[in-house]
């Protein structure tokens, strides 16, 4: 594995962290200051974001483990 493929496969878990994090604790907030019921919304959205970056990271797991076999 290169320096490029590795600093691609790092930008790749950047941003598996960050957008399901940003956008659901964003909605989440949305939804708190809509209905006013804070901060019930946020923590479900940051509940869910957790759950998908969980499985986003299993897969990432599998490709880096191909990668390294080769």
């Amino acid at each position: 594995m290169n320096t490029w493929k590795a600093l691609g496969f790092v930008y790749d878990v950047l941003f598996a962290i960050a957008i399901p994090t940003v956008l659901l604790a964003l909605a989440g907030r949305w939804l708190d200051t809509r209905w006013h019921v804070a901060p019930l919304f946020s923590l479900i959205g940051l509940a869910l974001a957790l759950a998908v970056v969980i499985v986003l990271m299993m897969r990432k797991t599998k490709q880096l483990k191909k990668l390294m076999k080769k």
